[in-house]
């Protein structure tokens, strides 16, 4: 099913975690929050992204966050990441920061191959690699740029750990639609099924049931350390 972008009042998404009493549901309040607000300001400023990986897939299988996932992943073009650090950072609510290399001096290592994060500061979890990186709940934004040697676009991660086998062909993000996402909605490119069979197999079967848990531990009550320095923002 294929929806239209809803007009929505900037911001108009207050926290109400503390109303689930489960640990998971908050988180999934907590992620969904980040992406309507990082959707107005895409769409104020006319910046294209698309859901990536296993919120892809999540959208496809069950128009929601994966039941078990404690993230969202965001694909975006360079161009758009750009634009998004100059233009739509600056708008984000005080409670959301934006980490990358720039802003955040612990964040080098991992930046190689996720560009950028929305992180809520009100939460907390276990970070990937440095133990004083920002830590909040958190949507990942992948970068991707065009190989021209092989004429595909490729995120960073995919190329430098998987040697660039999964990657959008041209076609596969030649149009973008918005599908239904918990309660809002979503943009999946068009070439969604061979992206995802590229990705996952047979991406309709569930995985294992013993396999069906959060990959990380993050607490949506617990505010992050906000570590201050001349290269990390508050």
């Amino acid at each position: 099913m294929v929806i239209k972008k809803k007009d929505l009042g900037l911001y108009d998404f207050p926290d109400t975690r503390l109303l689930f009493d489960d640990v998971l549901q908050q988180t999934h309040f907590v992620l969904t929050r980040m992406l309507k607000i990082f959707a107005q300001i895409c769409d104020k400023h006319e910046i294209t992204y698309w859901a990536d990986y296993g919120t892809l897939l999540g959208t496809i299988r069950e128009g929601n966050i994966i039941p078990w996932d404690t993230d969202i992943d965001i694909g975006i073009l360079a161009s758009d990441f750009q634009k998004f650090k100059s233009l739509g950072v600056t708008e984000l609510p005080n409670d959301i920061f934006f980490q990358s290399n720039e802003t955040d001096k612990f964040y080098q290592v991992e930046s190689l191959l996720v560009h950028g994060k929305l992180r809520d500061k009100l939460s907390s979890g276990c970070p990937v690699i440095h133990p004083l990186s920002h830590n909040g709940i958190n949507i990942d934004l992948y970068v991707y740029f065009f190989d021209t040697e092989n004429n595909f676009f490729v995120n960073n991660h995919e190329r430098l750990l998987n040697a660039s086998e999964v990657h959008f062909l041209p076609d596969e993000l030649d149009h973008i639609e918005y599908w239904p996402f918990a309660d809002t909605e979503i943009p999946v490119p068009k070439g969604f099924d061979s992206y995802l069979k590229r990705c996952y197999g047979d991406y309709q079967e569930l995985p294992p049931e013993e396999k069906r848990k959060p990959l990380s531990e993050v607490c949506p009550t617990i505010p992050c350390k906000h570590y201050t320095s001349d290269n990390v923002s508050n």
